[in-house]
C-alpha cells in the first residue's frame, strides 16, 4: 500500500493493521490506536449482518485491490465512484503522530499512492479525493493541494481550517485563492476536525475574557447560528463559521462541498440561522467587534455550499426550498 512510498525513516511510525482476536485494529507509532470502525467495514454483507464491533477488512467487499473494487462496481451497477478516506480510521487518526514532518510525509505518500497506483487502474471509474494535512500551516495546505493537482486528483479534502486554528482565519484566504486559481474543488467529509478546543470565530476585539463572558456554555455566535442544524455530524457548525468569518464576502467565487450529511434538515437550519443571527449579531458587534454580513446567513449557505446525501426522501421532498443544483446524490457504495 501507500506505506511503501514513505521514506524508510518514517515507515516504523506509519499506521499498521493488526489482526486481534475477533477484530482488526490500527497501530500507530507502535501503539494500539483504535479498533477498526465497524460502520466502515461491513460493505456488501447486508444490513442484517451489521454489528457495531468486530470489524475485519479481509472479508469485507470494497477493501481490496482496485481490480476487486471495479468488479464490485460492476456487480452493483456502479459506473464510477468518488473515493473518500475513512472518516474514523483514516487520516484524522494519523494525526496521533505529533511530529509534523512525519505526518505530512504520510499524507503526501498516501496521495501519491492513491493517484499513481490505485486510481490509475481506471481513473474514469476510481476518482480519488486527495488529503490535505491537519497542520497549523497555510503554506503546507497550499503545497499539498498543488501536489494533488499535479498528481491528477480531482478534489481535495479539507480536514480543518488551513491556519490550524479552531476558527477560519484571514490567512486562510491565501489557500482559497490558490484553490480558485488552479481550479481545485474543495470538499469536507461530514465535518472539520473538532479535536482541539478554542474559539469558533475570530473577532476584532481580541479580549479573551470578554469573549468568554459572552460565549460561555456553547453560546458562541457560530453555535447560535448553527443551532437548528443537527447537533453533530452535519457540517452545520463549519458552514456557519465560514459564513460568519466573511469568507464569501471577500471571496464570492468560493464553494465548498459537504459530503455525506443528508439534506432534509437544511431548510429548518436556514430559517433558524437567519433568526438566530439577527438575535445575536448585535451583542457580537457591540462587544466583540463582529463585522456584520452583507446578506442573511441563509443566502450564503444556499449559494456557496453543496451538500451530499444518500437515502433522504424528506430531503428530496423539500428540494424546492434549497438550491437543487447544489445537491449531490450518492449511493454510499459499498455500504
Amino acid at each position: 500500500g501507500w506505506v511503501a512510498r514513505l521514506p524508510t525513516r518514517y515507515r516504523d511510525r506509519a499506521p499498521r493493521l493488526v489482526h486481534l482476536d475477533g477484530t482488526d485494529a490500527w497501530f500507530i507509532d507502535g501503539k494500539h490506536a483504535r479498533n477498526a470502525n465497524a460502520a466502515d467495514v461491513y460493505g456488501g454483507k447486508g444490513r442484517d449482518q451489521y454489528v457495531p464491533d468486530g470489524a475485519v477488512y479481509e472479508t469485507t467487499p470494497g477493501t481490496g485491490s482496485p481490480e476487486q473494487r471495479l468488479t464490485e462496481q460492476d456487480q452493483d451497477g456502479v459506473d464510477a465512484e468518488v473515493l473518500y478516506p475513512g472518516q474514523v480510521n483514516g487520516p484524522k487518526l494519523w494525526r496521533l503522530i505529533e511530529d509534523d514532518e512525519t505526518y505530512e510525509a504520510m499524507v503526501s505518500a498516501y496521495n501519491e499512492w492513491l493517484a499513481s497506483e490505485y486510481c490509475a487502474v481506471n481513473p474514469s471509474r476510481l476518482i480519488g479525493v486527495g488529503i490535505l494535512p491537519l497542520v497549523a500551516d497555510v503554506d503546507a495546505y497550499i503545497a499539498e493541494m498543488e501536489h494533488c493537482k499535479e498528481l491528477g486528483l480531482k478534489t481535495v479534502l479539507l480536514q480543518g481550517f488551513p491556519s490550524g486554528n479552531t476558527y477560519p482565519a484571514l490567512e486562510d484566504d491565501r489557500f482559497f485563492q490558490e484553490a480558485l486559481d488552479i481550479g481545485m474543488p474543495l470538499t469536507v467529509h461530514v465535518d472539520v476536525d473538532r479535536s482541539q478546543k478554542g474559539p469558533l470565530l475570530r473577532y476584532a476585539n481580541t479580549d479573551e475574557d470578554e469573549r468568554r463572558r459572552l460565549e460561555k456554555d456553547g453560546r458562541s455566535l457560530p453555535e447560535q447560528v448553527a443551532r437548528f442544524g443537527p447537533s453533530r455530524g452535519s457540517g452545520c457548525l463549519a458552514a456557519a463559521q465560514w459564513v460568519l468569518s466573511g469568507l464569501f464576502d471577500r471571496m464570492p467565487k468560493v464553494k465548498i462541498f459537504f459530503a455525506e450529511n443528508q439534506i432534509g434538515w437544511i431548510p429548518s437550519f436556514l430559517q433558524g440561522a437567519d433568526v438566530r443571527y439577527e438575535r445575536n449579531r448585535h451583542w457580537a458587534e457591540r462587544y466583540l467587534g463582529f463585522e456584520p454580513l452583507a446578506k442573511p446567513p441563509s443566502e450564503y449557505i444556499l449559494e456557496h455550499y453543496l451538500w451530499g446525501f444518500q437515502y433522504d426522501r424528506v430531503g428530496v421532498e423539500v428540494r424546492h426550498l434549497l438550491t437543487v443544483d447544489n445537491l449531490i446524490w450518492g449511493s454510499d457504495f459499498p455500504h
